[in-house]
């Protein structure tokens, strides 16, 4: 796992959830063009 090669575990956390949110935050420019699979399969917050 990845977050096993940070030294800092709170500070990958924080890192992950920062990329989580911006993942999240670019998928809503596409509307409803992408399918709900997809859309599901992406990152829980």
């Amino acid at each position: 796992k990845p977050r096993n090669v940070w030294q800092d575990k709170e500070a990958y956390d924080v890192k992950a959830r920062e990329l989580a949110q911006l993942f999240a935050k670019n998928f809503t420019r596409f509307g409803n063009q992408i399918p709900t699979e997809i859309i599901e399969a992406g990152p829980k917050i």
